[in-house]
């Protein structure tokens, strides 16, 4: 993920909404920080699900 360069200079990823990652629009973690517990994953899946799915929606309509 070093490629990605996601990293700030204090060593963490800037994320939006507990699941998405700010420097890379489109990618969305779960099971990551926070949502790393089963609980956590479980309600981050949702939330990531959701993000992503707005996410595409709105490529889409700045494609028509």
């Amino acid at each position: 993920m070093r490629e990605l360069k996601l990293h700030t200079a204090q060593g963490g990823i800037l994320m939006e909404g507990g699941v998405a990652a700010v420097a890379v629009p489109g990618l969305f973690f779960v099971g990551y920080g926070a949502s790393a517990s089963t609980l956590g994953a479980t309600r981050a899946g949702r939330k990531a699900a959701l993000a992503a799915a707005h996410y595409v929606q709105r490529l889409a309509a700045s494609a028509t």
